[in-house]
């Protein structure tokens, strides 16, 4: 494994964060530089093998330092005696350990030269998976020291824990139940109730409007009703020509209607008179003077009125001329 630049490549999900102290070493048996012997996972000794007092065998992660990054994972237990007191808590592996500090790898001395003799560096870690081999998942401990938790080596704003996955179902359902309503929203309570209120109102609407239409024809034919009953009047109040009127004379296109008709005919008082003098014979002659100029004058009068708009109706007035033929006088003659 080899360091790598820490913002170029994909961490996958970070359940546990911190700062610890790390040293190096290279256990392969050989017994050079204090080799202790193999490693105790059984795994051969390798770049990328980290050891750990307490965190479970095959562990895996990343660690930081200056701006670069190298993956890992525990394959063995240490460091020992400098761990106590949580002053130690992870062995790198040399090679990897000069690479983080610019440094070379001594094959035949086991040792890290070129890196200003740094044995030890402060470096962030970030584990992605926790191991199913023996050892404590969580914060630190020191080497065979279950009850000296190290929590300062355990970051607090960098603890994701891996959610259950009856919760993350949960989330899954919400987020999809979202989606749904915003693609295909269904109408609410509120605008439910909204529209059942508007719809009364809507159905109201046309029974108003015919009630106007049916009310529409009485109104007419009670306007009709009153003009006629007007018009009655009127005619009714109407004073005749016979009474001795005051109001104004016929117009002038009435009077030369009237002469031109005498003119066309020849006389107009003859015929009206013959009659009157056949049914007059045993009539005294002064009698017959008398009453010739008023029946002319009444011929006149009625040739007019037919000109005339008359007022209709059962309460006209009779004319004189019928007056006159209904007098016993006229009877006797």
């Amino acid at each position: 494994m080899t360091p790598s630049n820490a913002a170029g490549d994909d961490a996958g999900q970070v359940l546990q964060s911190g700062e610890v102290k790390a040293s190096y070493f290279w256990d392969d048996g050989s017994g050079i530089n204090g080799d202790t012997g193999a490693p105790a996972s059984g795994e051969p000794m390798q770049q990328g093998l980290f050891a750990s007092p307490s965190w479970p065998l095959g562990t895996e992660g990343y660690v930081e330092y200056n701006g670069k990054r190298a993956d890992f994972f525990i394959g063995d237990r240490g460091p020992g005696e400098p761990s106590q007191g949580c002053d130690v808590l992870l062995d790198l592996d040399g090679k990897t350990f000069a690479q983080l500090t610019g440094g070379t790898w001594n094959d035949s001395s086991y040792v890290v030269e070129g890196a200003g003799g740094l044995g030890h560096i402060n470096v962030t870690y970030h584990i992605t998976e926790w191991g199913d081999g023996n050892g404590t998942e969580g914060a630190p401990h020191p080497f065979r020291n279950e009850s000296h938790k190290c929590d300062n080596a355990v970051s607090a704003a960098a603890q994701p824990t891996q959610k259950p996955q009856e919760h993350q179902d949960d989330q899954q359902a919400a987020a999809e139940k979202k989606t749904s309503e915003k693609t295909d929203p269904t109408p609410t309570d509120s605008e439910t109730k909204q529209d059942s209120q508007a719809q009364p109102g809507e159905q109201q609407a046309p029974s108003e409007s015919e009630d106007q239409q049916s009310k529409q024809p009485d109104a007419q034919q009670k306007a009709q009703q009153d003009d006629a009953a007007d018009d009655e009047e009127e005619a009714s109040a109407a004073p005749s020509p016979d009474e001795g009127s005051t109001s104004a004379p016929p117009s002038a296109d009435a009077t030369t209607a009237t002469t031109a008709t005498t003119a066309t005919t020849g006389t107009t008082t003859a015929p009206l008179m013959t009659p009157i003098a056949q049914e007059l014979p045993g009539a005294t002659e002064g009698l017959g003077l008398l009453l010739l100029p008023a029946l002319a004058a009444t011929a006149l009068v009625a040739k007019s009125r037919l000109r005339l708009p008359r007022s209709g109706g059962r309460h006209r007035k009779p004319s004189r001329l019928a007056k006159l033929r209904e007098s016993p006088t006229f009877a006797a003659s």
